[in-house]
């Protein structure tokens, strides 16, 4: 059985978070060439469905990087949400409670449904963050930001609201959107968080909290024998959770925007995802149509 596993955030998407026709061309012809589709992704299941379902069909779900695996007949094989025993949820409470003095932006997803944290001076907060990265305000960052958390997103101004959700959901993934400094007092004060739950640093402004042991490459074990030397998996991706995945793939193709470190871990490096670096890695490498 062949297989290709593929990323989305700066990978199969460009940095509008779209994707082009060219990327959505390539992966349907993987499918006609008898490829097993395999969408490995942070993002929750109702943002992956919303992004691909309109071209194409009969594809497992990686979600919540591992959390969440679904098979190409949607049923759910995995779901690895974050427990409610008394330690964790004593821990839960302090991080909200951190995150609350220090007005920082939070998001928690369960399966179908997400809450946000926000302050009556939101657009202030983002823009001290744009501020930090660009040393300027820019409002295209702001406008992403305020988009990326809030959109679809139930938006709460009230506590009470968000400890309500997390007792009446299961939870799969906590994100988090603050300035540098205090994502960096936010470790220094939970310095043994990551014996506890998965913590994935998606950027020096953002991170995301899953239960332990949760992985894409977990979630891959799932829905195919990884072992399985008759199984041939070729996996695409920019980021740290995706350079796992390549040490369990037969080839492993890092994107051209992603990092040295990332890049040296693949078999073979392709263009950037501005460029349609997934459909150049599928023409040039893997179906063999050189441009």
């Amino acid at each position: 059985m062949k297989y290709f596993v593929f990323d989305l955030d700066k990978t199969l998407l460009d940095n509008e978070h779209l994707i082009s026709e060219n990327n959505k061309l390539s992966l349907n012809k993987m499918k006609c060439k008898n490829f097993n589709l395999i969408v490995a992704s942070g993002r929750s299941l109702r943002s992956i469905n919303s992004l691909l379902s309109s071209f194409l069909i009969d594809y497992s779900k990686i979600c919540f990087n591992g959390a969440l695996v679904l098979d190409s007949n949607n049923n759910i094989i995995m779901k690895n949400t974050i427990e409610k025993n008394n330690e964790i949820s004593n821990i839960i409470t302090n991080i909200i409670e951190f995150l609350e003095n220090e007005k920082i932006i939070y998001k928690f997803y369960s399966y179908d449904k997400e809450i946000t944290r926000c302050y009556e001076d939101i657009i202030l907060l983002l823009s001290e963050i744009s501020y930090e990265r660009y040393n300027k305000i820019d409002i295209h960052t702001i406008s992403h930001y305020y988009n990326n958390f809030y959109y679809n997103s139930d938006i709460c101004f009230d506590l009470k609201k968000i400890n309500n959700f997390i007792t009446n959901n299961e939870i799969f993934k906590l994100e988090v959107l603050c300035k540098n400094s205090s994502l960096m007092k936010f470790f220094g004060k939970f310095q043994k968080l990551s014996n506890i739950f998965e913590i994935n640093v998606t950027s020096p402004r953002s991170f995301e909290i899953y239960k332990k042991n949760t992985s894409k490459v977990n979630g891959l074990s799932k829905i195919i024998d990884i072992q399985n030397t008759n199984n041939y998996i070729i996996s695409i991706g920019d980021g740290e959770a995706d350079s796992k995945l390549f040490e369990v793939s037969d080839l492993s193709i890092a994107m051209g925007n992603a990092s040295q470190l990332v890049k040296n871990k693949a078999t073979i490096v392709t263009k950037q995802n501005t460029e349609d670096g997934v459909s150049y890695a599928i023409k040039n490498y893997i179906l063999g149509e050189k441009q």
